[in-house]
């Protein structure tokens, strides 16, 4: 896509929320006013924006946004600034890109390299990389990352054993950052469908601390589900049943050269425990969740409909409380 189908595609999405902006503050339930309220506002870091900030010479212009990343086949739908796009980038969706290219790698499917630790006959600390190929696994020591005089007496005194190796793969990424990237993915998700009457909600505050501020545990007991749900769902979900795990979901994809996964990725409702489901929430749930799929067409430009992320949870989930 050249330049100006950027711009273009930049502005139509900036026109879209904006419009949606002024929509939400119009509503009968808030009460926004001020003349630094209009505009397009990063749904990350809450910055706001005139057009202006699509020009280069802004330190923080806005920019498109993938999700999932580009690299792990997302697309555009909305705005982020250059400063929150840029740097979970290399905070958040490198650590999610990593973990899941190893998962391939652990069940035999990429052909890859890995970086590992061997420990050789019991006592000789060598560092390199395990490589998958077409004949097999193969093992690569490198002496800048090992042990100097583990290596040297291995490969230069010492007769190997190698039957006794014992290989631990070290990755380039850590866990809790990846599954504050899905977060961070479901996150977009349900703000492109409904807009800025989420901000409403005040679990959304925590949701976003957390994406700003992955080193810290401001959730607890974070996690996702991987979940082979029907095509027809992907999107945005409300789970009505079981009652402790009500919320709202994103169902996506990601796909990496080898393997295509479905995420489950929860969303805490407007309620005032709603942040719990992240200590309830276990991998024995999967076959016991109730999911609706939400009709989110014309939620964000229509006035009669831009609160829906509201109405719909008082109508499923206190439905489903009342049966």
């Amino acid at each position: 896509m050249g330049n100006r189908s950027r711009k273009i595609r930049k502005e139509k999405i900036f026109e879209l929320y904006a419009q949606n902006l002024e929509l939400v503050k119009r509503h009968p339930k808030v009460n926004l006013e001020g003349e630094r309220t209009s505009g397009y506002i990063c749904p990350l870091c809450n910055k706001i924006y005139d057009k202006g900030a699509f020009s280069p010479e802004y330190v923080d212009q806005l920019t498109e946004e993938h999700f999932p990343p580009g690299k792990l086949g997302g697309s555009v739908k909305i705005l982020t600034c250059k400063i929150c796009n840029n740097t979970h980038g290399s905070e958040l969706e490198s650590h999610l890109k990593e973990h899941l290219i190893t998962q391939d790698f652990l069940k035999g499917d990429s052909e890859a390299s890995r970086p590992a630790r061997f420990l050789t006959d019991g006592k000789f600390d060598i560092g390199g990389q395990i490589l998958k190929t077409s004949t097999g696994f193969h093992f690569r020591a490198v002496r800048q990352i090992s042990n100097h005089n583990h290596f040297d007496k291995l490969f230069r005194v010492e007769k190997p054993d190698l039957k006794k190796i014992d290989i631990t793969i070290t990755g380039l990424y850590k866990r809790r950052k990846a599954e504050i990237a899905l977060l961070r993915i479901a996150y977009l998700w349900l703000y492109s469908e409904f807009g800025f009457a989420i901000m409403y909600n005040s679990n959304m505050h925590k949701i976003r601390e957390q994406i700003q501020e992955p080193e810290k545990k401001i959730i607890e007991n974070l996690r996702s589900l991987e979940l082979d749900y029907p095509e027809e769902m992907e999107g945005i979900n409300i789970i009505t049943k079981p009652k402790k795990l009500q919320s709202y979901v994103a169902l996506f994809k990601t796909e990496t050269n080898s393997t295509v996964r479905k995420h489950a990725v929860f969303l805490p409702g407007p309620t005032e425990n709603g942040l719990d489901i992240y200590s309830y929430l276990t991998r024995n749930d999967k076959d016991k969740l109730k999911f609706t799929k939400l009709d989110t067409e014309g939620v964000l430009y229509n006035p009669q409909r831009v609160f829906d992320y509201f109405e719909y949870w008082t109508y499923l989930c206190e439905n489903a409380t009342n049966t």
